[in-house]
């Protein structure tokens, strides 16, 4: 009776494979398409405020408008004269500002939230490897 049913099972999917056929969609070339990250689709020409870069949807810049002494705040996508405090320009974006690590008589520990250096974490955050974390 099993070997009845295995032979059953071969033969049926032997038939299904020979009738599966493969249909590929083929655009006509002409605007090229690009890939919207957010819905994960294919679409012939990006949303108002993105641009198709490298086959992908992503935000349009412009260049800086005071020279190369701007910087680009990727939280506003805002060309600035200056980042805000806790960042640093970086490679023409605002990051966020490396501290030094601390001399023996400063203490404190760095908070990753602000970018600065605070005498004792918050409730529920130990001060670990000179930086606040959960406790």
């Amino acid at each position: 009776m099993k070997f009845s049913a295995v032979a059953i099972t071969l033969a049926t999917s032997a038939a299904l494979a020979s009738a599966t056929s493969i249909h590929l969609r083929v655009e006509k070339a002409g605007e090229p398409w690009c890939l919207n990250p957010a819905t994960n689709q294919w679409i012939p020409k990006c949303a108002p405020g993105f641009e198709c870069r490298n086959g992908r949807c992503e935000y349009a810049t412009q260049a800086p408008p005071g020279g190369n002494n701007w910087c680009l705040n990727p939280a506003t996508n805002q060309w600035i004269p200056k980042c805000d405090p806790g960042f640093e320009c970086r490679n023409g974006r605002c990051e966020y500002a490396s501290q030094p690590p601390p001399s023996n008589n400063q203490g404190g520990c760095m908070n990753p939230a602000t970018g600065k250096r605070i005498p004792k974490c918050d409730p529920g955050f130990v001060c670990r490897n000179d930086r606040c974390e959960y406790a």
